[in-house]
């Protein structure tokens, strides 16, 4: 077996042991158990256990930013207004996280722990840029968008939980709903409602 492999077989133990087991449980002792191997391979391949978990993680982001890189191109089709935009995107997106439960599970245990302050923050800020730039025409001047989607996505993980403990069922009408939910609060921000409030109050 070559080394990536050596390394994608453990990445793959990690995140298996953080989404059924917790990030308090995340030993070497329990990684190489999974991935049935010597626990030594771990320190012959990463520096230390930090580093594992940072790249894991960091491949966990990578899928992420990926899936919702793919979907952005509807942003900017200025045809259809903005809130139908965002609906189409928000679907799309909560779709593929919910897809995966046992990555989802790993990234948000990992992102909710100091692990991800202390190691992996400012990565997955540098990560989300791109994402930040392509919906900050759809924001208002001023308006923090980094924070905003941070809000969408820490919103939209929360609700993935509740669907796996089965608070929430898989149908269109849950996302629409939870598009809703998350619709209402970032309404104001966003630079078509100021234009509509314009108009309204210029009849």
């Amino acid at each position: 077996m070559e080394p990536q492999e050596f390394k994608r077989k453990l990445k793959e133990s990690v995140i298996h042991v953080i989404a059924t087991e917790g990030m308090d449980r995340v030993t070497t002792k329990a990684i190489a158990s999974h991935a049935q191997m010597n626990e030594g391979y771990i320190y012959r391949l990463f520096k230390d256990k930090d580093t594992l978990l940072k790249e894991t993680f960091e491949q966990l982001d990578d899928e992420l930013i990926g899936g919702i890189k793919k979907y952005l191109p509807v942003m900017e089709i200025t045809t259809i207004e903005i809130k139908e935009r965002c609906r189409a995107l928000f679907c799309m997106i909560w779709k593929f996280i919910i897809a995966k439960p046992e990555r989802c599970h790993a990234f948000i245990r990992y992102y909710y722990s100091p692990y991800f302050i202390r190691l992996s923050a400012q990565r997955h800020r540098h990560n989300y840029q791109e994402v930040v730039e392509v919906m900050r025409p759809a924001f208002r001047q001023g308006a923090d968008v980094w924070f905003l989607l941070n809000h969408v996505l820490d919103f939209m993980l929360a609700s993935s939980i509740r669907l796996f403990r089965n608070e929430l069922t898989d149908t269109d009408e849950t996302a629409d709903d939870l598009f809703r939910i998350i619709y209402s609060a970032i309404e104001p921000q966003l630079a078509w409602s100021i234009r509509s409030q314009y108009e309204q109050d210029n009849k």
